[in-house]
């Protein structure tokens, strides 16, 4: 059974803001952030990437057994574009409370971007 949130946490690559909405399991994801493509170089709030590529991380988990698996579900839109609410990236699994990671290209033709992640249990 795959029981995933409703809710998202976004977070732009220009705005770098994240949203929070109340939801029971499993829990917004915490500790946003948002790599160059090397997977080392921070981009900070409202910096820009320096290709159309980039890494975004965040801590996933929730009050589920110890067993359960968690991953980050992420949505990617040119600058602009509305959410779909559709996850078009995925982040890798891992247990409660763990960071998920996710490589994200950008959508649009140029390197400006807004997503969004939820949690996602396995």
């Amino acid at each position: 059974m795959n029981r995933s949130s409703s809710w998202w946490a976004a977070l732009a690559v220009v705005a770098m803001a994240a949203t929070a909405q109340a939801q029971s399991n499993p829990q917004l994801p915490a500790n946003l952030e948002q790599w160059q493509a090397d997977g080392v170089t921070l981009i900070p709030p409202g910096g820009m990437s320096t290709s159309m590529a980039v890494q975004i991380s965040c801590t996933v988990g929730g009050s589920f057994p110890p067993s359960t698996a968690f991953r980050m579900v992420l949505e990617v839109q040119p600058m602009g574009a509305p959410f779909t609410n559709v996850p078009n990236y995925f982040g890798n699994w891992v247990q409660n409370n763990q960071t998920s990671r996710a490589s994200v290209i950008s959508p649009g033709s140029g390197p400006g971007f807004h997503w969004q992640v939820r949690n996602a249990a396995s």
